[in-house]
């Protein structure tokens, strides 16, 4: 299927790709380290409200992992293992924060939404 993304995008079919995209059924992690091959071909197509929908989703992932992170730190302190709570926060600082995909969806979002026109 990512060849096909690829072939289509060769031929500028923008709506093919993201359907073949929504297809390959990407899910938590990846929505991160999968995103960035399929949003240079959606904004070259037009297709700014698909565009959000992906960097909506990697947004709520961000977020999600934020919040889950601090739950985490605040377990392995309770019971004692500080190492553990280091590990976690050192991830958060060192790898998710410093996302590619988390400052590019930020981007298409403020650059995407007042494209859109609220139905």
């Amino acid at each position: 299927k990512l060849r096909l993304i690829g072939i289509y995008q060769s031929l500028h079919a923008s709506d093919r790709c993201w359907e073949l995209f929504r297809d390959l059924g990407i899910k938590h992690i990846q929505v991160d380290s999968c995103t960035y091959f399929v949003l240079p071909i959606l904004l070259e197509g037009g297709l700014y409200q698909q565009a959000l929908v992906i960097a909506n989703e990697t947004l709520k992932f961000h977020n999600s992992t934020l919040a889950g992170t601090s739950e985490f730190v605040s377990r392995a302190l309770e019971h004692g293992t500080w190492s553990k709570a280091d590990e976690f926060l050192r991830f958060q600082r060192t790898r998710m924060n410093h996302s590619l995909a988390l400052l590019e969806s930020k981007g298409i979002t403020m650059d995407c939404a007042p494209l859109i026109s609220e139905s």
